[in-house]
This record gives C-alpha cells, structure tokens and sequence, in this order.
C-alpha cells in the first residue's frame, strides 16, 4: 500500500507518519522517502486504519489524514445466492472477461456412497462429485467461470480437472 502527502516548505519541512494517534506498528515494514510518500509491504487487515502525515518545520506545521481501509474484503460476486461460497477465486481475468471460481472436493473412492460407481469405472466418483458441484454453483456466480476440482483419494480426477491441471 502507497499513500503520498505532498509536502512544501522554505525551510524543507521533516515529514513524520503515524498510525492512529501512535507510531508506525512495524517499522521494518513502512518506508517513507523524503517526499512524504508512505509504502506499507505485505499490507494485512491489522494495518487498517486512519493515516496521519505530519510535515513541521520551524515555522509551523500542517497535518493531513488517509484512511486504509478495505484490505480485508473478498472479491465480489463470489457468494451464491443462497449465501455458500466456492473455495476460492482469482483477481484476474481467466476466460471471457471473466474470473475463476473453484471447489474442491475430495471424495473416497471407497466410500459406501460411492463404492458402487466406483467398483465400475474409475473416477467415478470424481465425476459425481463434479455434477453435483455444478448443480451447486454452476449458475449460482454468473459473473465468473466455476470449475469444480474433483480427485478421489486413490488418485482418480474428473476429466474438467484433469484437463484443467494440465494446462
């Protein structure tokens, strides 16, 4: 995170930032250039607050407030509409404009629920897994792409995940 305080003065002010009437949580992690602007690494939802840049020399002083807020919200359009949620999604475009969504789910292969497909056919379980992930969220988040990522504990993967990892 980046926060400037545009600062002039005859003679150059000293520029000071704090953090909600205290000093800087950890200083190995803000830097301030001489400028006045103010760069937090590896921002986290504690580092939330009211901002405050000091600029004072033996004339006076003046005094500006910024607020970081926000660090800790979700991306939106990732809860469906009956309030349950994938297990993640990316920032960035993936297909089409749109971002991915992802649930993953590992199913025993030798589960009672699943023992009968999968004495079958292998990876059927995985299969079933991903139908049903699709019935779950496949229109539920219509402005991303949702793909369920499915692999039984033996090993076996729906085709969408194979093809998927593969790439």
């Amino acid at each position: 995170a980046t926060m400037i305080c545009h600062v002039t003065g005859v003679p150059a002010p000293a520029i000071y930032w704090s953090k909600q009437f205290g000093q800087l949580s950890d200083p190995d992690r803000f830097t301030v250039t001489h400028e006045g602007t103010l760069t937090l690494t590896n921002p986290t939802i504690r580092d939330e607050g009211v901002y405050e840049c000091k600029a004072e020399n033996e004339l006076g002083q003046a005094i500006a407030m910024t607020t970081l807020k926000n660090l800790g919200q979700e991306p939106s359009g990732i809860s469906a509409h009956d309030g349950k949620r994938p297990d993640g999604c990316t920032l960035i475009p993936w297909r089409a404009g749109r971002c991915l969504a992802w649930d993953v789910t590992v199913p025993c292969t030798l589960a009672k629920r699943y023992v009968n497909l999968t004495s079958k056919e292998c990876g059927l379980a995985a299969a079933r897994a991903a139908d049903e992930k699709m019935k779950k969220y496949g229109n539920a988040l219509p402005s991303m792409e949702f793909l369920p990522i499915c692999i039984e504990v033996l090993g076996p993967m729906d085709p969408n995940t194979l093809k998927f990892l593969k790439a």
